[in-house]
């Protein structure tokens, strides 16, 4: 391999390690920022509606009726009712739509609402769970991108001290072998002559076997 070949290589292995790594680094992050965005998205809403509904419930429940509150109840069940992302959520919107139309009725009985309050109660606690769940997941995520990303690090770093190494033998290595080779001979050691090293490059091992062959001449 000639110089130009070995250093074109080692700029398309370098440039491509790289995009591999921020190609990979960026892959990470876009696996944990949507798996945190998600507890907000999926859970947070259910549970701010479900704190909703309890409070125009207990408003309600302390004298101060009004449509306003009923329909504070029934925007907020819609808005859980629209975010259903848990198989269990389905039925308990089911049996709180029954016990609410009852309760707002005026035709339910203290069971009743004790229950529609408990079914309200059940959905946020649902949810808060699944968030906590998936909030540990998260974690997890995060400390594995964290660890993938250290490992990466270190990946690139033993890369660049290979290419390092590899640089020192089949170029700086040869090249200074040379250069101590020409300075012996300039100092009157005659018989010095370059060793042909089996890892230089192609175009240093031509030069030393041109080198050679003057050093021959130059003797005769």
């Amino acid at each position: 391999m000639n110089a130009r070949s070995f250093f074109k290589n080692l700029y398309f292995a370098v440039i491509s390690i790289s995009v591999i790594i921020g190609l990979t680094a960026i892959f990470l992050v876009e696996r944990i920022v949507p798996a945190i965005d998600e507890i907000v998205k999926e859970n947070a809403y259910s549970v701010e509606s479900s704190i909703n509904m309890l409070d125009a419930i207990s408003a309600n429940d302390h004298h101060q009726k009004s449509n306003s509150l009923e329909d504070k109840f029934w925007s907020a069940f819609q808005d859980a009712e629209k975010n259903i992302t848990l198989e269990q959520e389905a039925a308990i919107l089911h049996s709180i739509k029954n016990l609410a139309v009852l309760y707002w009725s005026g035709s339910s009985t203290e069971q009743d609402r004790e229950e529609l309050s408990e079914k309200i109660t059940s959905l946020a606690k649902l949810n808060l769970q699944d968030m906590k769940a998936k909030d540990s997941q998260a974690q997890f995520m995060g400390l594995t991108g964290a660890w993938a990303m250290g490992l990466l690090l270190l990946f690139s770093v033993g890369i660049q001290i290979y290419f390092r190494n590899k640089t020192m033998s089949v170029i700086i290595e040869p090249v200074e072998h040379l250069a101590s080779t020409l300075d012996a001979y300039s100092c009157g050691n005659k018989h010095r002559r370059l060793l042909q090293d089996s890892n230089a490059i192609q175009d240093l091992k031509k030069v030393t076997n041109i080198t050679n062959g003057l050093l021959d001449d130059l003797n005769r």
